[in-house]
This record gives structure tokens, sequence and C-alpha cells, in this order.
């Protein structure tokens, strides 16, 4: 199959003049469509690959601030403020030790989350 460099340095390979000497109409036809559309060079792919490098750093990054201690204990401390906030309006007594209790409440049960998430998904792999 011939090709030819470009000084660039990406490959490209003439499809269309490959397409137009098989002589199966098939092949051919599908041959000359795809060299109707713009050609992947080795920058495109580098390019797409980048993008995707970059696109799972900041995956992994969400991921490093859902599981961090940092967002559970300021989720802790908005949780007391609100059910304070809530007791007060309400009057309901002792709003400052009486919020204690189901902010851990709430705080416990995110803790478990993760681990009900871990079961539930090996579960799902077993399963298919």
């Amino acid at each position: 199959m011939a090709h030819s460099v470009r000084s660039n340095g990406s490959l490209v390979v003439p499809l269309y003049q490959l397409a137009s000497s098989l002589s199966c109409r098939r092949v051919r036809k599908n041959l000359l469509e795809i060299t109707s559309k713009n050609v992947t060079t080795i920058e495109d792919i580098q390019k797409e690959l980048q993008e995707i490098k970059s696109r799972n750093k900041r995956v992994e990054a969400d991921k490093a601030w859902e599981t961090s201690w940092t967002r559970k204990v300021i989720i802790l401390v908005l949780t007391y403020i609100v059910i304070v906030i809530f007791f007060f309006v309400s009057n309901l007594g002792n709003p400052f030790i009486n919020a204690i209790v189901p902010t851990i409440g709430f705080f416990l049960s995110t803790l478990t989350v993760p681990i009900i998430k871990k079961w539930w998904l090996k579960k799902q792999v077993k399963a298919t």
C-alpha cells in the first residue's frame, strides 16, 4: 500500500487511490465514503488523546473531592447549621444539642453509602 509522509510528520494514506483500484464494489464504495470525510491524521489522534487525558484528570479530581474528608466535614457542618436553624424556627427546645443526633445520623448514612455501593457493584458484575 502506498503512503506519503507530510513534512509535519503525519501519515496520510491515499485511500481514494486504493479504493479506485479495487474490484470489489462494496469495499470500493466504503473506502470512497471514508475518503470523502476528513482523513484522521496523527495530529488529530494526538489531540483527541490529549483531550481524553484532560477529561480523565478532571474526572479523577472530581472523584477525589467526592470521597474527601474535607467534603464530608463541610457537609456535616452545613447539615448541623440547617437543622439548628430549623429547630429555632420551629421553636423546639435545645436546638444546638438536639441537632446533633440527626446530623450524626445523616453523616453516618453518607459513610455507609460507598460500602453498599461496592457490595452492589460486585453483585451486578457477578450477575453479568
